[in-house]
């Protein structure tokens, strides 16, 4: 009921507002859209559709009278309630987005352009068939209420420009920073709705999968509020300052890590269904911040699963969180193995000699195709290793002396954070995934290989290595095998122990006549330059 109220009267406002701008500038209309041509700034802005298209295009430019106006704004609720929007195809030369612009509508899928800098309030509040949303690359912010009951998006990608969500406080501590959005949101945004930022995917009941941006240090209140799908989510643990109330409540999520550098302890951030909940990681040293911007404290409700905190620290989370008591604080860091073995890398240094089944490996050498795995007890943070061990939950604590640990000879990468990893280096290095959790599976195979050709991964521990494609995305805590480029190509086994012991897992990267480039593309007429055959480089002159 709330929802058809707000429309309608986001609609009847929609009409007077339109009223007064038609006096601003000149209208015109072109392939049934309709613009208003600013003769000051010399741009035009889009103010609504009303042709039969479900794919429509957006023109970049309206000329008049010899003048070019290029297409630079969405106006507010533009497309709000179009029941024929499929999908639209939007100019490049766009540079914001008006508030609700699609609010309401059909839409199933979206690109935004990478010219768009800002997205103004609930851009695509209530689209309950939009399944795909490509954001722009250049944002910096997400606006509140981005997707509000968007029940049909099931994965978001946030690019990497973007540091926060919603935005910060303002003066006297009023959520809504005016300067952040420009005079127009100052008159449109309605308060009783955005009384408070946050929300951007509040609602979203089918959204499985949220790749969130490395540099983000900022969660907005209620942001994943009843996204009942969601499992798993990566928090950037090096870089969240802030997390606000209420923004990952009446979720799916089985497990959660707190930031090492949290500030912001919003209340009620994190309590997922109680059975679903299997643990909580803490990095944070300083847990004593519990700022209840929502009048509500913090130890009212906390699952009752397990919390691993930091070294040392067992009995400051004891004294600051007694919710906990009746479950259990750790000092150790959790990991499972779904198969016989997986990759892995720890932001803290591990002990594995006391750990029972489970054994961690290095990667010290590589010769003739053969990469030496040698085992290691004492892991330093940052590590990639090899787990080998029977499938199950782990809890490896961390090391007794308070020195931390050397770095080793490695050629394995760890991660701390997921990120897309390229084939090939810059510096001529090839990268090799291995099949170590069943997330891998959505990963495309190649270039190294043809696609056809490409052995499928299992997790049994048969051909686990193979050649990313480019910008193929490895999750966190997950390490990576890099070798020089001019190997690529050629079988890879690893062999645990020394060269001479047993080759119990073997990586199969087919050989074959193809020629590849240094980028490991597939070239098929090669022409001056340095290639790659049978993993041995060649010139043509």
């Amino acid at each position: 009921m709330k929802h058809r109220f707000f429309i309608t009267l986001r609609s009847f406002m929609l009409v007077i507002c339109m009223i007064g701008i038609a006096a601003e500038g000149q209208e015109i209309i072109q392939d049934d859209f309709t613009f208003r041509l600013d003769p000051i700034t010399r741009t035009a802005t889009c103010l609504n559709y009303f042709g039969s298209s479900e794919a429509p295009v957006m023109p970049a430019h309206i000329e008049l009278d010899g003048e070019v106006y290029p297409v630079t704004f969405i106006y507010h609720w533009a497309f709000m309630n179009s029941g024929k929007l499929k999908t639209i195809t939007l100019p490049e030369t766009l540079k914001k987005i008006g508030e609700m612009a699609f609010a309401g509508c059909s839409l199933e899928s979206i690109v935004i352009p990478n010219s768009v800098d800002t997205l103004m309030a609930a851009t695509f509040y209530g689209c309950p068939q939009l399944k795909l949303l490509k954001l722009s690359e250049n944002m910096k912010f997400l606006p509140p209420g981005l997707c509000y009951q968007c029940t049909s998006l099931e994965t978001i990608e946030i690019p990497n420009s973007v540091t926060r969500f919603s935005c910060q406080w303002g003066d006297n501590n009023n959520y809504y920073n005016y300067e952040d959005w420009g005079d127009d949101s100052k008159l449109f945004v309605d308060t009783t709705f955005f009384m408070i930022p946050g929300m951007e995917f509040c609602q979203c009941s089918n959204l499985k999968e949220v790749i969130l941006p490395k540099n983000l240090w900022w969660i907005g209140s209620h942001a994943f509020e009843q996204c009942i799908s969601l499992k798993h989510i990566e928090i950037p643990c090096d870089k969240v300052k802030h997390i606000l109330e209420s923004a990952f409540p009446a979720t799916g999520l089985t497990e959660f890590e707190i930031p090492e550098e949290l500030l912001t302890w919003g209340a009620l951030f994190f309590y997922p269904a109680k059975e679903t909940a299997r643990y909580v990681k803490s990095y944070c040293l300083n847990p004593y911040p519990n700022f209840d911007v929502a009048g509500t404290n913090n130890q009212d409700w906390w699952p009752t699963c397990p919390l691993y905190v930091p070294k040392g620290m067992v009995p400051v989370y004891r004294e600051v969180w007694p919710q906990w008591i009746n479950a259990r604080i750790v000092a150790a860091t959790p990991v499972e193995l779904e198969g016989e073995w997986r990759t892995f890398c720890a932001v803290e240094d591990l002990d594995f000699s006391g750990v029972e089944g489970l054994e961690a490996y290095v990667a010290t050498e590589y010769q003739d195709g053969k990469v030496l795995m040698e085992p290691i007890e004492q892991v330093p943070a940052g590590t990639g290793v090899v787990l080998k061990g029977a499938p199950g939950f782990y809890e490896i604590p961390y090391p007794e002396q308070d020195e931390a640990l050397e770095p080793v000879d490695n050629l394995l990468v760890g991660l701390n954070y997921g990120e897309r990893i390229q084939a090939e280096t810059e510096d001529g290095q090839c990268n090799l995934f291995f099949n170590d959790a069943t997330e891998m599976a959505s990963l495309f195979y190649g270039p190294f290989m043809e696609a056809e050709r490409a052995p499928r991964l299992n997790a049994e521990g048969e051909q686990p290595m193979f050649a990313p494609a480019d910008g193929a995305r490895l999750p966190y805590h997950r390490a990576y095998l890099q070798l020089p480029a001019s190997e690529a190509g050629k079988t890879v086994d690893m062999v645990f122990g020394s060269f001479n012991g047993i080759e119990d897992v073997k990586a199969a990267l087919p050989t074959d006549d193809n020629i590849y480039n240094l980028q490991g593309q597939r070239i098929t007429n090669p022409g001056p330059g340095i290639y790659i055959q049978n993993g041995r480089k060649f010139v043509i002159r």
